[in-house]
């Protein structure tokens, strides 16, 4: 079974005499080779209603190394409607690890800051537009099938992004804020405002700790801190959140009385369960076990329609409801153009060999569940080496950052945000009530976190001084509109 975010830079105004090529900045880390407005074969479009800038950002793939190779990252350039000065660009930095975040640049009206300044998003390494793709579309396909086929769907990946002689070593997030570097220099900006989302985050604060003098602000929405192990938590923090949604249910009148005491009931329905795995009869007439980590996972909060979900689900996980389990058994979301080859390269090398214990023998935590989210045979598979340890230290800095959680995210918890927020000396951290992960990408939901994201940016110094004005919309926010028996 399967289950599962300036000031204008001039470059219109001097696109005339630039060729084919936007100038190197003093240290040449890379070049931006500008592509024609008509070009029909560049990933992404942005509406003729705004202006904008598109090309490649060619760097080295392995700066650390003399092979001379280089890759080509897609970059768009939003110009901003009525530019304010002093206001430096927004870079969209997106999630995964593997997402390119380039649909980004097909709806740049979402992003309320593109009134005013200008609004650049960059396709980073390995992912869908650059060059090389690191999709491995074959590990996709083997993650509902047993160990030794994911196995075999990486081998078969890395044999042939070897004989391409891509170093698969060189797609971590060091390598990927060196292309922001060069980015940087190659569009003449001295400071950049971020703006990350989930993993992005996590790229973001590297950044900010290899080049904070060029950093003017940041909004981290979901944020992954360097010193968190996501395979050792994420057990603890499905449960939390799931624990978060029924106190919700408990606290609305109707929600309470179809399903009451559900997360209690629902967690008796897992203990039991680890010892009784539930049998279930599915059309296809094969007969599936359900254990508890089984059963938990059935239950996915991942969007506001899962969320609503919810408790009717662990309700009926708790009554044993043969018919619900297997209308849930074997949903798959959409498939999405995910990198999952750069997510092995940075997941193999910065994360998984950090981990209390980087194996199944953990100790479960919630559900028998295991975090792990590459095995440790597919890492040795994927062989490449793991990042210095200093990799995992919390980024420390004073720049003016806004850190925004939702208080049901079952993927970065709110506690996470505050741990990050230890090391920022000038942050504010925004629990969203009732939001989930990536909110100010909710696109169905009321815009308040975005809005008070692009308050933060409009003035950063006020936001820090006095944010009561800015987040008034939290209070308004309504509970979930839970599904009713």
């Amino acid at each position: 079974m399967r289950w599962w975010a300036m000031v204008a830079f001039g470059l219109c105004a001097g696109c005339a005499g630039l060729g084919d090529q936007v100038p190197l900045g003093s240290e040449g880390l890379g070049r931006l080779d500008v592509v024609a407005s008509e070009d029909e074969s560049f990933p992404v479009s942005v509406p003729s209603a705004f202006g904008s800038l598109r090309g490649y950002l060619v760097v080295p793939e392995d700066p650390w190394s003399d092979s001379g190779r280089e890759i080509k990252l897609p970059v768009v350039v939003v110009k901003a409607k009525d530019p304010a000065p002093g206001l430096p660009p927004v870079l969209r930095l997106a999630g995964g690890p593997g997402l390119s975040g380039l649909s980004a640049a097909a709806y740049p009206g979402a992003y309320p800051w593109t009134a005013n300044r200008d609004f650049i998003i960059l396709g980073q390494r390995g992912t869908q537009g650059a060059s090389p793709e690191l999709i491995c579309s074959e590990y996709y396909d083997a993650l509902g099938a047993d160990r030794s086929q994911q196995i075999s769907a990486a081998q078969l990946c890395r044999d042939r992004y070897t004989a391409q002689e891509i170093a698969l070593s060189a797609y971590h997030s060091a390598a990927s804020a060196r292309d922001i570097e060069a980015l940087r220099q190659a569009l003449g900006a001295e400071q950049l405002s971020l703006y990350g989302g989930s993993y992005g985050t996590r790229l973001a604060l590297t950044y900010a700790r290899d080049y904070p003098d060029h950093v003017a602000s940041m909004v981290l929405d979901s944020v992954l801190p360097h010193d968190v192990s996501y395979d050792d938590e994420s057990p603890r923090n499905l449960r939390d959140a799931l624990n978060a949604v029924g106190e919700a249910c408990a606290a609305d009148p109707g929600c309470a009385a179809d399903f009451p005491d559900v997360f209690e009931r629902f967690m008796a329905a897992l203990d039991q369960a680890r010892s009784e795995p539930w049998q279930v009869d599915l059309p296809t007439g094969e007969v599936v076990s359900l254990t508890d980590s089984d059963l938990a996972l059935l239950v996915n909060i991942g969007s506001s329609a899962g969320v609503a979900s919810a408790p009717k689900v662990m309700d009926a996980i708790a009554r044993r409801d043969a018919e619900v389990a297997t209308s849930l058994i074997g949903q798959e979301g959409r498939r999405t153009p995910f990198a999952w080859g750069m997510r092995l390269s940075f997941w193999c090398s910065e994360d998984a060999p950090f981990g209390p214990e980087a194996d199944d023998a953990r100790v479960p935590r919630f559900a028998s569940l295991n975090g792990t989210v590459v095995p440790p045979e597919v890492c040795a598979v994927w062989d490449v080496p793991q990042r210095p340890l200093a990799e995992k230290q919390p980024t420390t800095a004073s720049i003016p950052t806004l850190i925004i959680a939702g208080a049901l995210d079952p993927v970065t918890p709110p506690r996470w945000a505050k741990q990050a927020a230890g090391t920022l000396s000038r942050s504010h951290v925004v629990i969203v009530p009732y939001g989930r992960h990536v909110e100010t990408n909710n696109w169905s939901g009321d815009g308040c976190a975005m809005a008070i994201a692009d308050t933060f940016f409009s003035d950063e110094q006020a936001f820090l001084s006095d944010s009561s004005g800015a987040t008034a919309c939290l209070s308004e926010r309504q509970g979930p509109n839970f599904q009713r028996r």
